[in-house]
């Protein structure tokens, strides 16, 4: 018990050490949100409602300047870089329904992908630059859908759906992370792995509360996942591929979600809450250092 209690108070310590490191990116009385690091990690792709609808952004990290990507009076978000850094790839409801789209980064162009059923979420580009996979929902099921740029025909990735969300993509292309409620636990959001090639599915927590938003860190060895314990406090946590706990930030936010890792895996970017009645603002904050995984497996239900 006596270790266990100083590790907390490490641990809360840390937590405090850390938020003082975290940098706003954006500030004022719009919501800001769904940070994606550019390829290059120079520019930062965002949403934001600050012209009265939700429109993507690109923030120039070196000069912290901010150009509307999108100018539609329709609600454009979830934007994704592609891996060459010329296009990013959204959701926009300007034709009726919230369907993907991708816009040519220099000359403003953005085109839909395909008229699809249902509505699309959370895009994220396969590592060639071929592919968009993503989550839809269509009547009373959310899967994960992949779809060949310049085809029609989307392709489902799980055999069985079952509130499938936020699909990202490892480094290497050979495993996709995402969150879902499935059993025997379907009350929490779980993080699960699927291996591209055998279609094996892994889930990686496994602990009371909700895990949700995965992302990978750029050697693909570890995630960043956003956990909610079961008494309502929100963080970041990083995990290694098996689940086990190896560092934890962000734990001081009253809402904190939608971590992305930068390119050279220094940084996370992050959208989060500072204080009850805030709006939603991007942050950067340093990758924290971590301890042994062995020292902290997750907690069996």
């Amino acid at each position: 018990m006596a270790r266990l209690a100083l590790a907390l108070v490490l641990l809360a310590a840390s937590a405090s050490a850390q938020e003082r490191l975290a940098r706003p990116l954006t500030e004022g009385p719009a919501a800001n949100r769904s940070p994606s690091w550019s390829p290059e990690g120079t520019r930062l792709a965002f949403e934001s409602d600050r012209t009265g609808n939700w429109d993507i952004f690109v923030l120039e990290l070196k000069t912290g300047t901010a150009t509307a990507l999108t100018t539609s009076s329709a609600d454009d978000r979830y934007p994704a870089w592609s891996p060459d850094g010329d296009r990013v790839a959204f959701v926009s409801d300007r034709e009726g329904e919230a369907e993907l789209h991708v816009i040519d980064v220099s000359s403003r162009e953005a085109q839909r992908v395909a008229e699809l059923l249902g509505e699309e979420f959370f895009p994220t580009w396969s590592t060639d630059g071929l592919e968009i996979v993503f989550s839809r929902r269509l009547r009373d099921s959310t899967e994960i859908m992949s779809i060949r740029l310049g085809t029609l025909e989307p392709r489902s990735l799980l055999s069985r759906p079952a509130r499938d969300l936020w699909p990202r993509w490892s480094p290497d292309g050979t495993r996709l992370a995402f969150f879902s409620r499935r059993e025997p636990h379907p009350q929490d959001d779980e993080v699960y792995l699927l291996d591209s090639s055998s279609g094996a599915l892994t889930r990686v927590t496994n602990r009371r509360g909700h895990d949700f938003c995965p992302a990978w860190s750029p050697g693909g060895d570890r995630l960043v996942v956003v956990s909610i314990e079961p008494i309502g406090d929100r963080a970041l946590r990083i995990l290694d591929t098996k689940g086990a706990e190896l560092a934890r930030l962000a734990s001081t936010y009253h809402r904190v979600t939608e971590p992305c890792w930068s390119p050279d895996g220094r940084l996370l970017a992050f959208a989060a809450v500072r204080l009850e009645g805030d709006s939603y603002q991007v942050f950067t904050a340093p990758v924290p250092a971590e301890r042994a995984a062995a020292d902290d497996r997750n907690d069996e239900r």
